[in-house]
């Protein structure tokens, strides 16, 4: 019992220091007055490389492969969930397809999921930092309103080229690459779709609609999974037409 209060201590102990430690990193970025996106670009190099530094730490001290370990519960527990289908009974093939699906979406796709995770976490610890400096130091930190974002037509062609490898798969039938064209599909989506809930935002600004009408549209993409695959088209499809004749957002913010 003690062991396990002492581990949950010295756990919060660890995660402050980690968060205190980015936050004071960025400030110091935004006391440079360096672009937002910049900064939020270097903190996820910061998140990577303390990432980085404690999976070595632990293989090397420990000899504990975090990545294996991951990989194996993930299958553990898209196994348990198999199991658990056929004792209620359900048809092999659904059963089949069901654990195809998952293995896509969640057992294949974990690094997107860690790296988009990880990058919700450096853009909400931006805001927090980005508000304190305003309030203890006057620092107004210029950042593109939400309505606005878009992004650089390089950023399609890496969504062509992913597209490529998966549907070359014969020919690319190395692994690892047809696993990083699949994670790299998944972040690009997201932030694809960001874009769109960024073009419909700016459309019913402009319409002036009332913050009730923005939260049931907003509910709607949320339950809707149709409307999440229109506004990844539409995200994707800025990139071309530029609806909102919105500047794109590049590395400088």
């Amino acid at each position: 019992m003690a062991g396990d209060i002492l581990f949950f201590l010295s756990s919060l102990v660890l995660i402050f220091l980690f968060f205190g430690a980015l936050d004071f990193f960025m400030l110091g970025l935004i006391k440079k007055r360096i672009g937002w996106l910049r900064v939020i670009s270097f903190g996820m190099m910061f998140v990577v490389c303390a990432v980085l530094a404690m999976y070595l730490g632990l293989k090397i001290s420990a000899g504990h492969d975090m990545k294996d370990y991951l990989n194996r519960e993930l299958k553990k527990s898209v196994e348990i969930a198999m199991e658990s289908q056929r004792k209620a009974g359900l048809p092999e093939a659904d059963i089949q397809a069901a654990q195809k699906r998952v293995e896509l979406l969640v057992v294949k796709t974990a690094p997107a999921w860690m790296f988009l995770s990880a990058l919700f976490v450096v853009f909400l610890n931006y805001m927090f930092t980005r508000a304190y400096a305003q309030k203890r130091f006057g620092i107004e930190h210029e950042m593109t309103p939400f309505a606005f974002w878009r992004l650089d037509l390089k950023v399609m062609w890496l969504t062509v080229a992913s597209l490529a490898v998966i549907a070359g798969s014969r020919f690319f039938q190395d692994e690892s690459v047809q696993a990083a064209a699949i994670n790299t599909l998944f972040v690009l989506g997201n932030l694809y779709f960001l874009i769109g809930l960024a073009v419909i935002t700016f459309f019913m600004e402009k319409k002036g609609m009332p913050g009730f009408v923005k939260f049931m549209v907003y509910m709607a993409v949320v339950f809707m999974p149709v409307i999440s695959s229109v506004l990844i088209a539409a995200g994707a499809l800025d990139t071309w037409f530029n609806f909102r004749k919105a500047g794109v957002i590049n590395i400088k913010g």
